[in-house]
């Protein structure tokens, strides 16, 4: 069950949701991610001068601003502004976070198991149920990883949490 290498048919019907949940992820990966992970950030995004800000507070005077700036792709900067900074925290970064993904194998790990899995929960859960616990639990998950972390890292933010 941990590593998954083949699933049977469910004779049941299409996963239509499953099929639909994969194909967003991977869009977003594919016309989003990619590109932007090889262009460099726009320097007059205003969004970059924050971006830098949370590094500078994170790494302290171990970089320059000008070494910075010559790192961060497009990419962060879309990770930055959608993806969940515990904080600065929006409701639809809870959201928008789910899509996001470090990598290609942080991608196909997770749609691998959401292949193998995802009909079978689809066909129990019934299409709607099955979305919403999708959704749910992702955002729990989410919540439980900026509560119990020591160090947060939600795709671009990171700081210190004092217990």
């Amino acid at each position: 069950m941990f590593l998954p290498l083949g699933d049977e048919p469910n004779p049941r019907g299409v996963p239509w949701v499953t099929y639909g949940l994969i194909t967003a992820n991977v869009a977003v990966y594919l016309l989003i991610s990619l590109p932007l992970s090889f262009t460099r950030a726009d320097p007059t995004d205003p969004a970059l001068a924050a971006y830098i800000g949370v590094l500078l507070e994170q790494f302290g005077g171990r970089l320059s601003p000008a070494e910075l700036v010559g790192q961060v792709s497009a990419y962060d900067l879309v990770v930055f502004t959608h993806g969940f900074r515990p904080a600065d925290p929006h409701l639809a970064a809870l959201f928008t976070s789910l899509f996001l993904h470090a990598g290609f194998l942080h991608l196909a790990g997770n749609m691998l198991f959401l292949w193998i899995y995802g009909d079978n929960v689809e066909h129990r859960l019934g299409q709607v149920r099955y979305l919403a616990a999708y959704l749910a639990t992702g955002v729990a998950a989410t919540l439980f990883h900026t509560v119990f972390d020591r160090w947060l890292i939600h795709l671009g933010r990171c700081r210190r949490k004092e217990r």
